[in-house]
């Protein structure tokens, strides 16, 4: 009877006066990534016996409060005491601690003014002019509180939250000679804690299972794709450029708009590419392929004062181990002009003149076209 009644106090104490948790030892912790680059957080908290009332002592600061969320149902209550940064808290809470000035201990009488006083003999320095070195005591240290109050006693609590140093961002990596497509999601941890035994879900089934160390940025490679590439350089003749821009189309794998790409080809990082999507495939443009050199050379032939034929040849050299295909794009069309001839087919569009021209691996290709102008 004695030994009941004994286990009877301890219940009551219990649900009286609440227990005291440790933030860091949550269970079944998983991270869900935000649209906004955020990470939010959930995890279980777990005890032996019921209560009405718990308190986290050591409630982060870097959580962003308004992300807080207690998933149990009948919380009659959440009530936060957040640590004030100001001065004024700042001096009280160091006034009278023990600081280290040139390898002595000294007691810390203000910080503005700041004076020290030593220990041994009472000699007061003011405004020191090298580091201090201040060792508070952790036990006087104050802290954050979370305190979740509930309707019933609970067993357990659910939360979920965001930190404001807490972030993911999405990568991909293109490999233009294995035609692979890799997504990666790399997480930063900015703060100073450590995140253990976390999991998220990316996609629909995929899940990852990892540790998060204090400021440490972690690459997960998520999935890669087969996918099919095709190449073409473009150049522009009113541009002035030594080599034609490469465009890739990509087709077999989904992207994010938001998202940059790592173009690597023969083993070697080339460029960072950003994509357009289209309705099947994804299109990159910006890189600039050395192994491809185009040339232009113009000729005038007057007919009068007015009228002119304009001779434009291109040299097209391809460096390169595989045939390619160069859009040459020819952009200088006068206002009025005539009678465009060329030895290759060619498209009229609202930039211009167009030709497609097959190059073959290592070879030379020549392009020539002419027109008649009309000077206004």
């Amino acid at each position: 009877l004695k030994l009941k009644k004994l286990w009877l106090f301890i219940i009551l104490n219990a649900l009286s006066f609440g227990m005291e948790l440790d933030f860091s030892k949550g269970d079944n912790r998983k991270i869900e990534l935000l649209d906004n680059g955020r990470l939010r957080i959930s995890e279980t908290f777990l005890w032996n016996e019921p209560t009405e009332e718990i308190t986290f002592t050591d409630f982060p600061e870097e959580i962003r409060r308004e992300s807080l969320m207690v998933e149990n149902d009948g919380i009659a209550d959440t009530v936060f005491s957040i640590r004030k940064t100001d001065r004024r808290s700042i001096e009280r809470e160091y006034s009278g601690r023990e600081v280290v000035y040139k390898g002595e201990k000294y007691t810390l009488l203000s910080l503005i003014p700041l004076i020290i006083e030593k220990k041994i003999d009472g000699k007061v320095i003011i405004n020191p002019n090298s580091e201090l070195e201040i060792r508070p005591l952790d036990s006087e240290r104050r802290k954050n509180t979370l305190r979740v109050i509930g309707e019933n006693p609970m067993k357990e609590l659910k939360l979920s939250y965001e930190y404001e140093k807490l972030h993911w961002q999405q990568m991909y990596k293109l490999d233009l000679d294995k035609k692979k497509l890799e997504d990666i999601v790399v997480l930063k941890n900015e703060t100073n804690r450590d995140f253990d035994n976390l999991s998220f879900v990316y996609g629909r089934k995929d899940t990852f299972h990892l540790n998060l160390g204090s400021l440490v940025e972690k690459k997960i490679d998520v999935s890669k794709k087969n996918v099919k590439i095709e190449r073409t350089y473009v150049y522009r003749s009113s541009e002035t450029a030594e080599h034609p821009k490469l465009n890739l189309k990509v087709s077999g794998g989904k992207l994010s708009n938001k998202s940059s790409v790592s173009v690597i080809e023969n083993g070697r990082y080339i460029g960072e590419m950003e994509p357009k999507l289209k309705q099947d495939y994804s299109e990159f443009q910006g890189l600039l392929e050395k192994k491809v050199d185009v040339k232009k050379i113009t000729k005038e032939l007057r007919f009068g004062e007015k009228l002119s034929r304009n001779s434009v040849e291109f040299s097209i050299k391809n460096y390169r181990a595989e045939g390619i295909v160069v859009k040459v794009i020819y952009d200088e069309l006068p206002v009025k002009w005539y009678e465009l001839k060329s030895d290759a087919p060619y498209e009229i569009t609202e930039r211009g003149v167009e030709f497609n021209i097959m190059v073959p691996s290592n070879s030379r290709k020549e392009l020539k076209f002419s027109y008649i102008m009309e000077k206004i």
